[in-house]
C-alpha cells in the first residue's frame, strides 16, 4: 500500500505551524493519528525535531520503537518530516 501524503487533510497541531502536522486515518474501522515532526540535524549529526520541545516526542517513539539509528524521513512541501501512525484511542 502506497499512502499518498497529498491526500491527507494535514493540519498544524496547536501553535506548532508546520513543525508538527497531523491527519487522521481510518484502517479496518479504527482511526489513527497521522503525525508528521518536522526533522534536521545537529551539529553532531543527530536527528532532532526542528522545534526543540517535540524532540521529546520523536525520542520517546524511539524508545518505544527500539530503533538503534534515526528515523527514515519523509518529504513533505519540501521538507524532512518523520511520520507516525498511532491509534487514537476514539
Amino acid at each position: 500500500m502506497t499512502l499518498d501524503l497529498a491526500t491527507l487533510r494535514l493540519r498544524p497541531v496547536d501553535d506548532h505551524s508546520r513543525d508538527w502536522l497531523r491527519a487522521t486515518l481510518l484502517i479496518s474501522g479504527t482511526e489513527h493519528f497521522v503525525d508528521l515532526v518536522a526533522v534536521g540535524t545537529d551539529r553532531q549529526g543527530v536527528q532532532r525535531a526542528t522545534t526543540k520541545d517535540l524532540d521529546s516526542m520523536i525520542h520517546l517513539h524511539h524508545l518505544a520503537c527500539g530503533a538503534d539509528g534515526p528515523f527514515a524521513t519523509v518529504s513533505f512541501d519540501g521538507s524532512p518530516y518523520v511520520l507516525f501512525v498511532t491509534p487514537s484511542g476514539t
